[in-house]
């Protein structure tokens, strides 16, 4: 008589249990749209933060580059004509101890793989040196405006303005 009693509470029991195990449809959909969610987020943030990185490659290309023009002024007494001049001696001139850029050639490229430009100083002015941004052409505004060594430290990288 126990044993009677005591199959059919074993077979609730089982019943219960099995129907209890899992996860229900709705539960998984709102689980993936949580998800969907949280990678919308992380993916909006880490896009603003491309641009950003480029501007700072930018402004350390810019600096290898100021140090070592400087450096060539130094040991010539004058400033390069050509970016060129940094690792390939120019001729006639004296006491070039280059090259002044470590792994040069090729030129450094900008990072949207442009060259970047050089103007070298005319009478008392400054030596310009320029990346076109992203669509390598002159001017433009966002990702496309000019970045150069006059401008480089008042770029807003959050709007890129």
């Amino acid at each position: 008589m126990i044993l009677a009693i005591a199959r059919p509470e074993v077979a609730r029991r089982r019943a219960r249990a099995s129907r209890q195990s899992g996860f229900s449809l709705i539960e998984l959909m709102v689980v993936v749209a949580i998800m969907g969610l949280l990678a919308t987020v992380v993916a909006l943030n880490l896009m603003g933060q491309t641009y950003k990185a480029k501007v700072v490659k930018v402004q350390t290309d810019f600096k290898v580059l100021r140090d070592a023009i400087d450096m060539f002024k130094l040991n010539t007494g004058r400033y390069p004509q050509r970016l060129e001049d940094l690792w390939t001696q120019p001729g006639g001139v004296k006491n070039w101890a280059g090259p002044y850029i470590k792994d040069a050639p090729p030129a450094p490229k900008d990072p949207w793989s442009n060259d970047y430009i050089y103007t070298p100083p005319l009478s008392s002015s400054n030596y310009l040196i320029t990346s076109y941004g992203a669509d390598g052409a002159p001017g433009g505004v966002g990702e496309n405006q000019d970045l150069t060594t006059a401008n480089i430290n008042q770029i807003d990288t959050n709007t890129g303005q």
